[in-house]
């Protein structure tokens, strides 16, 4: 399946989300920080296809699963596409001149991978590049988060 970068980009403003989120590595014992796209929809064969043509294209993977909700005990098929790192940072600079949305985070994905292209050595990450990430951790949460602030006024 053929998928242009202006339909992923409607798209990924709709339905997708884009995170630099923390992590913890128990095999280091530290944080770490990465960015994500994710893409969640209803189960279907075309929705399906779809998160196929992702994974040939960007690399990540999909899982099937159900979700719960007050509407449906049984729940709802859904299909859940994830892409992390390098081709996280591919898909965001393929997307990023069409969006409208989420153009801020998708930038900041992208700055967050810039970081990431780095090898540290033995010495470590240098704290003005943990600085960096964590303004970056921050600044992606308060956009995605914006939305949230206005529904607990009310």
């Amino acid at each position: 399946m053929k998928i242009s970068k202006k339909y992923l980009a409607g798209v990924a403003d709709s339905d997708g989300s884009f995170s630099y989120g923390k992590k913890f590595s128990t095999q280091r014992n530290k944080y770490y920080y990465v960015a994500q796209f994710q893409l969640t929809w209803k189960l279907s064969d075309k929705s399906k296809r779809f998160m196929k043509g992702l994974v040939k294209k960007y690399g990540g993977s999909f899982f099937i699963g159900k979700t719960k909700n007050t509407y449906n005990k049984n729940g709802t098929e859904i299909i859940k596409y994830c892409v992390t790192g390098k081709a996280c940072s591919k898909l965001c600079k393929d997307v990023l001149p069409f969006l409208v949305l989420k153009k801020e985070q998708a930038v900041i994905v992208i700055a967050g991978g810039k970081l990431k292209s780095n090898r540290w050595g033995c010495k470590g990450k240098p704290p003005s590049v943990w600085k960096k990430e964590i303004k970056l951790y921050e600044k992606i949460n308060a956009l995605n988060n914006k939305n949230k602030k206005i529904y607990e006024k009310r």
